[in-house]
């Protein structure tokens, strides 16, 4: 079977989904319906999270959490952040990622608090399935941002994240760095590119979207995923390669997937290979049966290599 099949398929059984999302120890990857996927691999498990929508992107209700032995059967969702549990005026709950630091876990999300403008949060737990606890914010207040990223270089932690189109015009990724007490440096603050740097497609005028960071090493270069939209392609997974470290100059090199996907990462499975997980398709079609899910293809292989 070709990639661009596996995730047009249709359930077998068609069946009515439950709001809310209702446990389950049987969960097939296939039925998890998720934006924004992030997978963290802890002791022999797999740890699945993203963004947990129902009718719109907006009407999630906190931060869910699967786990799985094989990456084919899960149990979940749990909520580790609860929208009614302390954090009712606060909406979106989007792009949820979770680093392990030192012998914490941080999970970063996106919220939009009630009469503030959108950014990235930061939540601090010892237990990657346990209770987070709210610590800052991680993005500027006065810009409407999101999709935050963790990354460390030379001891120095960073947030990359997107300035959004819908203020930006322009959708930009930008650096800041994370002082030791959990706030930003705002005098640190850069622009690494913008939306229309992306040279693969012709752009239009409006929606120049920037989506989804995620930075990672390859043969000792330092190289990040991001997502955007090409006339002609929908949603689309890239690939950005630094002229040195995070603050240095980036150059738009890969395209990695085309086929109505995005918003990557990449973990490695117990077996020690590499994966690439974004959500595809990018949109939903109920009267289908087609619905945002995670979707999985081997590290490297690349959209231009079909």
């Amino acid at each position: 079977m070709k990639l661009r099949d596996l995730f047009k398929r249709k359930p077998k059984n068609k069946w009515v989904e439950e709001w809310p999302v209702p446990y389950k120890e049987d969960w097939k990857t296939e039925e998890i319906h998720l934006r924004d996927p992030f997978i963290i691999t802890e002791g022999d498990s797999y740890y699945l999270t993203g963004t947990l929508t129902h009718d719109s992107i907006s009407d999630g209700y906190g931060v869910p959490l699967y786990q799985s032995s094989d990456l084919c059967t899960w149990k979940g969702p749990i909520l580790i952040v609860d929208q009614a549990k302390g954090f009712e005026s606060y909406s979106n709950f989007w792009a949820p990622e979770i680093h392990k630091v030192g012998n914490e876990f941080w999970l970063l999300v996106t919220l939009e608090p009630k009469g503030g403008k959108r950014g990235t949060y930061l939540f601090i737990s010892d237990k990657v399935d346990g209770e987070y606890a709210l610590k800052s914010r991680v993005t500027p207040e006065n810009m409407f941002s999101l999709d935050g990223t963790l990354y460390e270089e030379d001891g120095q932690k960073y947030i990359v994240y997107c300035y959004e189109w819908v203020e930006a015009h322009d959708g930009q990724i930008r650096v800041v760095k994370l002082r030791d007490d959990l706030s930003i440096d705002l005098s640190s603050d850069k622009l690494l590119f913008k939306a229309s740097d992306n040279v693969f497609y012709a752009k239009s005028n409006f929606n120049l979207i920037t989506d989804g960071p995620y930075l990672y090493k390859d043969n000792n270069k330092l190289k990040m995923l991001w997502s955007t939209f090409g006339i002609g392609k929908g949603y689309m997974l890239l690939s950005a390669t630094s002229k040195g470290g995070v603050l240095d100059e980036w150059v738009q090199d890969t395209l990695v997937f085309d086929r109505d996907g995005g918003h990557g990462m990449i973990f490695e499975t117990l077996a020690g290979e590499k994966k690439i997980l974004m959500h595809s398709p990018n949109g939903r079609n109920p009267a289908k049966w087609q619905f945002e899910r995670p979707f999985i293809i081997p590290y490297g292989e690349w959209a231009e290599k079909k």
